[in-house]
């Protein structure tokens, strides 16, 4: 007998299983909804199919059907270093050692696997690590580095400037009774271990590390588990038009760049602010523009939420922002101010 070919009442993806499966319930490996398998094919539906809401933002899912393997990835991830963020490659005062991770987890028929993806940039030198450890509420745990590739090339920075960026990729193979265990601890500690050195992100980094890893086990493993970790951000309604207040915009944040990043504890939002209180806040201009900013931002923020491709588009923006706040925050501090 010939395969049933039938279509999926969730996401109408068309599928083709064997006929020794019919009657039987099988899973979609598109949308993960169970559904009952047909005596015999069936024709394509006539109703468009009702797209799922997706409740969880931060994970993404993709299907090879050439392979059968589902994939699923934080669709941020975090980076650091010292004074690094997640734009901060492009500038040419950070041209020091700094990390990116990223969660994934792979699952096909005859495997699963979970993962911390680990890219390693540092200046005129390889870190070459080796493995990293968890140490959560004093109970370590510690996984061995996998390398990918690596590679070392020539960049030129905004200042014409030349220097050599080593580049090392590869994955911390992790279980899931580990990733759990880093949700749930109390206090979070990260060293990562290299050939000669070895770093210590602070405990602001870890927990925001913690965050990313809720949002991930909420979104692919207990849709009940961290809820508070993908709450949608409180953004305050706009205010009406008042005397510029300084010291209450100097406790507030950036809420669109908040959006984009994912955290408030993002370095990229904190070199904002910092250019929001160092240089905007010392001309009548930039007091205009900032309280102007923040009676329009919070609803295209709240829009932002939920949106990753929205968000990717607002980062890679960012970028030409976060180069001419740095430079003017260095003319700040030099003498040199950008109005008087």
């Amino acid at each position: 007998m010939d395969d049933i070919k039938f279509y999926c009442e969730c996401c109408g993806q068309s599928l083709l299983i064997a006929c020794e499966h019919a009657g039987t319930e099988v899973k979609c490996p598109y949308c993960d909804c169970s559904i009952k398998v047909p005596v015999s094919s069936d024709k394509p539906p006539v109703i468009q199919p009702v797209k799922r809401p997706q409740t969880n933002p931060y994970v993404v899912r993709s299907f090879d059907e050439f392979t059968d393997t589902t994939t699923y990835h934080h669709s941020t991830g975090m980076t650091f270093g010292p004074g690094g963020g997640l734009l901060m490659e492009v500038l040419v005062f950070n041209r020091s050692l700094r990390f990116h991770f990223g969660i994934r987890r792979v699952r096909a028929k005859d495997f699963e696997t979970l993962l911390f993806d680990c890219t390693v940039q540092n200046t005129e030198t390889w870190f070459n690590p080796t493995f990293v450890t968890f140490n959560c509420d004093q109970v370590n745990h510690t996984s061995e580095w996998n390398q990918q590739s690596y590679e070392s090339r020539c960049v030129t920075d905004i200042l014409n400037d030349s220097f050599v960026s080593c580049c090392e990729t590869g994955y911390f193979p992790i279980s899931l009774d580990v990733l759990r265990a880093i949700c749930d601890s109390e206090i979070l500690k990260i060293r990562i271990s290299g050939s000669a050195a070895s770093e210590h992100p602070s405990a602001e980094l870890c927990r925001h590390f913690q965050k990313i890893c809720r949002q991930f086990y909420n979104g692919v493993f207990d849709p009940e588990a961290f809820l508070d970790a993908v709450k949608p951000p409180e953004m305050p309604e706009p205010r009406a038009p008042v005397a510029v207040n300084k010291k209450r915009k100097r406790k507030s944040g950036c809420f669109i760049a908040t959006a984009a990043m994912g955290s408030a504890d993002d370095p990229t939002v904190k070199l904002l602010c910092q250019l929001r209180d160092d240089v905007l806040l010392k001309s009548w201009i930039g007091e205009v523009f900032v309280d102007a900013y923040y009676q329009c931002s919070p609803p295209f923020a709240s829009w932002l939420y939920g949106r990753p491709l929205a968000c990717k588009m607002v980062q890679l923006g960012l970028i030409p922002v976060a180069c001419m706040s740095k430079i003017l925050l260095h003319r700040e501090k030099t003498g040199y101010f950008l109005w008087h």
